[in-house]
Protein backbone atom coordinates (compact mmCIF):
# COMPACT_ATOMS: atom_id res chain seq x y z
CA UNK A 1 0.00 0.00 0.00
CA UNK A 2 1.56 3.53 -0.71
CA UNK A 3 1.61 6.32 1.61
CA UNK A 4 -0.41 8.01 -0.38
CA UNK A 5 -3.70 5.80 -0.22
CA UNK A 6 -3.02 5.70 3.77
CA UNK A 7 -3.25 9.25 3.66
CA UNK A 8 -6.30 10.11 1.60
CA UNK A 9 -7.91 7.19 3.09
CA UNK A 10 -7.25 8.89 6.73
CA UNK A 11 -8.70 12.08 5.07
CA UNK A 12 -12.01 10.95 3.75
CA UNK A 13 -12.66 8.95 7.22
CA UNK A 14 -11.76 12.05 9.10
CA UNK A 15 -14.09 14.40 6.49
CA UNK A 16 -16.93 11.64 5.82
CA UNK A 17 -17.57 10.79 9.89
CA UNK A 18 -15.62 13.21 11.67
CA UNK A 19 -13.25 10.69 13.71
CA UNK A 20 -10.07 10.09 14.28
CA UNK A 21 -8.21 7.15 12.16
CA UNK A 22 -5.98 4.30 14.08
CA UNK A 23 -4.99 2.45 11.57
CA UNK A 24 -4.75 -1.54 11.93
CA UNK A 25 -3.29 -3.64 10.08
CA UNK A 26 -1.33 -6.93 9.39
CA UNK A 27 2.46 -7.74 9.26
CA UNK A 28 2.18 -6.96 5.25
CA UNK A 29 3.06 -3.16 6.90
CA UNK A 30 6.15 -3.89 8.94
CA UNK A 31 8.13 -1.66 7.64
CA UNK A 32 10.57 0.47 10.36
CA UNK A 33 10.00 3.27 7.30
CA UNK A 34 6.33 2.86 7.34
CA UNK A 35 6.49 3.27 11.59
CA UNK A 36 8.22 6.21 11.50
CA UNK A 37 6.38 7.98 8.89
CA UNK A 38 2.87 7.28 10.79
CA UNK A 39 4.49 8.56 13.77
CA UNK A 40 6.37 11.19 13.06
CA UNK A 41 5.35 12.21 9.93
CA UNK A 42 1.29 11.83 9.74
CA UNK A 43 1.17 12.04 13.86
CA UNK A 44 -1.12 8.47 12.79
CA UNK A 45 -2.30 6.02 15.43
CA UNK A 46 -1.59 2.51 14.84
CA UNK A 47 -2.05 -0.62 15.94
CA UNK A 48 0.33 -2.69 13.23
CA UNK A 49 1.04 -6.64 13.59
CA UNK A 50 4.70 -7.11 13.73
CA UNK A 51 7.72 -10.01 13.15
CA UNK A 52 9.10 -11.29 15.71
CA UNK A 53 12.64 -10.94 14.43
CA UNK A 54 12.29 -7.21 14.00
CA UNK A 55 15.57 -5.78 15.82
CA UNK A 56 14.87 -3.44 18.77
CA UNK A 57 16.24 -1.60 21.87
CA UNK A 58 13.90 -2.19 24.70
CA UNK A 59 15.42 0.29 27.84
CA UNK A 60 19.22 -1.09 27.87
CA UNK A 61 18.57 -4.21 25.90
CA UNK A 62 19.34 -4.52 22.22
CA UNK A 63 18.16 -7.48 20.72
CA UNK A 64 15.34 -9.90 18.51
CA UNK A 65 12.05 -8.64 19.52
CA UNK A 66 11.05 -12.45 20.25
CA UNK A 67 14.11 -12.78 22.81
CA UNK A 68 13.61 -9.77 24.47
CA UNK A 69 9.78 -9.93 24.94
CA UNK A 70 10.35 -13.27 26.65
CA UNK A 71 11.56 -11.20 29.72
CA UNK A 72 8.56 -8.41 29.83
CA UNK A 73 6.37 -9.02 33.15
CA UNK A 74 2.94 -10.58 32.18
CA UNK A 75 0.25 -8.02 32.85
CA UNK A 76 -2.51 -9.65 32.37
CA UNK A 77 -4.52 -12.51 30.73
CA UNK A 78 -6.91 -12.23 27.48
CA UNK A 79 -8.91 -13.86 24.52
CA UNK A 80 -7.86 -12.90 21.05
CA UNK A 81 -9.34 -14.00 17.71
CA UNK A 82 -12.76 -14.72 18.77
CA UNK A 83 -13.81 -14.31 15.14
CA UNK A 84 -11.89 -17.05 14.05
CA UNK A 85 -12.19 -21.09 14.28
CA UNK A 86 -9.83 -20.83 17.59
CA UNK A 87 -9.88 -18.44 20.85
CA UNK A 88 -6.47 -18.28 22.18
CA UNK A 89 -6.29 -17.45 26.01
CA UNK A 90 -2.91 -15.70 25.90
CA UNK A 91 -1.02 -13.78 28.30
CA UNK A 92 -0.36 -10.42 27.82
CA UNK A 93 2.87 -8.10 28.56
CA UNK A 94 3.80 -4.57 26.80
CA UNK A 95 7.35 -2.24 26.86
CA UNK A 96 8.34 0.67 24.66
CA UNK A 97 10.55 -0.04 22.52
CA UNK A 98 12.63 2.05 19.70
CA UNK A 99 13.69 0.75 15.93
CA UNK A 100 16.04 2.31 13.57
CA UNK A 101 14.93 2.70 9.83
CA UNK A 102 16.83 2.33 6.96
CA UNK A 103 17.78 6.01 6.97
CA UNK A 104 18.85 5.85 10.52
CA UNK A 105 16.32 7.58 11.92
CA UNK A 106 14.92 6.79 15.79
CA UNK A 107 11.34 5.60 16.60
CA UNK A 108 9.77 4.52 19.31
CA UNK A 109 6.57 3.07 19.98
CA UNK A 110 4.91 0.28 22.31
CA UNK A 111 4.60 -3.69 21.58
CA UNK A 112 2.58 -5.65 23.26
CA UNK A 113 3.37 -9.39 23.31
CA UNK A 114 0.44 -12.05 23.55
CA UNK A 115 1.86 -15.65 24.49
CA UNK A 116 -1.12 -18.38 24.09
CA UNK A 117 -0.99 -20.05 27.32
CA UNK A 118 -2.16 -23.83 26.54
CA UNK A 119 -1.50 -23.62 22.71
CA UNK A 120 1.54 -24.59 20.88
CA UNK A 121 1.13 -21.18 18.77
CA UNK A 122 3.77 -18.59 18.40
CA UNK A 123 3.47 -15.52 20.35
CA UNK A 124 2.06 -12.57 18.48
CA UNK A 125 3.82 -8.95 18.78
CA UNK A 126 1.53 -5.71 18.01
CA UNK A 127 2.99 -2.01 17.27
CA UNK A 128 0.84 0.69 18.39
CA UNK A 129 1.30 4.58 19.19
CA UNK A 130 -1.66 3.79 21.94
CA UNK A 131 -0.96 4.09 25.86
CA UNK A 132 -0.23 0.96 26.91
CA UNK A 133 -0.80 2.00 30.50
CA UNK A 134 -3.23 -0.11 32.17
CA UNK A 135 -5.65 -3.25 31.59
CA UNK A 136 -8.01 -1.17 30.06
CA UNK A 137 -5.35 0.00 27.22
CA UNK A 138 -4.03 -3.40 26.53
CA UNK A 139 -7.58 -4.66 26.25
CA UNK A 140 -8.40 -2.46 23.83
CA UNK A 141 -5.42 -2.79 21.54
CA UNK A 142 -5.92 -6.44 21.34
CA UNK A 143 -9.69 -5.84 20.64
CA UNK A 144 -8.61 -3.63 17.48
CA UNK A 145 -6.80 -6.23 16.74
CA UNK A 146 -8.71 -8.79 16.74
CA UNK A 147 -11.51 -7.04 14.90
CA UNK A 148 -8.99 -7.36 11.74
CA UNK A 149 -7.99 -10.63 12.60
CA UNK A 150 -11.95 -11.53 11.35
CA UNK A 151 -10.88 -9.99 8.13
CA UNK A 152 -7.44 -11.96 7.79
CA UNK A 153 -9.50 -15.09 8.38
CA UNK A 154 -12.41 -13.66 6.24
CA UNK A 155 -9.87 -13.86 3.19
CA UNK A 156 -7.75 -17.65 4.38
CA UNK A 157 -11.01 -19.07 4.24
CA UNK A 158 -12.01 -17.12 0.53
CA UNK A 159 -8.52 -17.61 -1.23
CA UNK A 160 -8.60 -21.77 0.56
CA UNK A 161 -11.80 -21.91 -1.13
CA UNK A 162 -10.52 -20.58 -4.74
CA UNK A 163 -7.50 -22.24 -4.14
CA UNK A 164 -5.76 -19.13 -4.58
CA UNK A 165 -3.16 -19.51 -1.86
CA UNK A 166 -0.66 -17.53 -3.83
CA UNK A 167 -2.63 -14.28 -3.94
CA UNK A 168 -0.90 -11.70 -2.25
CA UNK A 169 -1.85 -7.78 -2.26
CA UNK A 170 0.08 -5.07 -2.31
CA UNK A 171 -2.53 -2.16 -2.78
CA UNK A 172 -5.58 -1.28 -2.15
CA UNK A 173 -6.87 -1.08 -5.71
CA UNK A 174 -4.92 -4.20 -6.56
CA UNK A 175 -7.35 -6.13 -3.27
CA UNK A 176 -10.92 -4.41 -5.07
CA UNK A 177 -9.61 -5.56 -8.87
CA UNK A 178 -8.99 -9.44 -7.45
CA UNK A 179 -12.21 -9.50 -4.80
CA UNK A 180 -14.06 -8.10 -7.98
CA UNK A 181 -12.86 -10.62 -10.28
CA UNK A 182 -13.28 -13.26 -7.91
CA UNK A 183 -17.19 -12.41 -7.15
CA UNK A 184 -17.43 -11.96 -10.93
CA UNK A 185 -16.11 -15.71 -11.31
CA UNK A 186 -18.34 -16.97 -8.35
CA UNK A 187 -21.71 -15.36 -10.14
Amino acid sequence: VELAEIRKAREIVQEALKLDVILVADRGFRSKDLLHWLKKVEGMDFVIRIESKLLIQAGESRGLLSRLAQWWPRRMRIQWREKSKKVLLSDVSARQVSVRTESKEKVSFNVLCLTPVKENVDPMFLATTLTTETVQDLTTIVRLYSWRWGIETFFWTFKQALRADSWRVFSCWEAIDRLLAAAHMAF
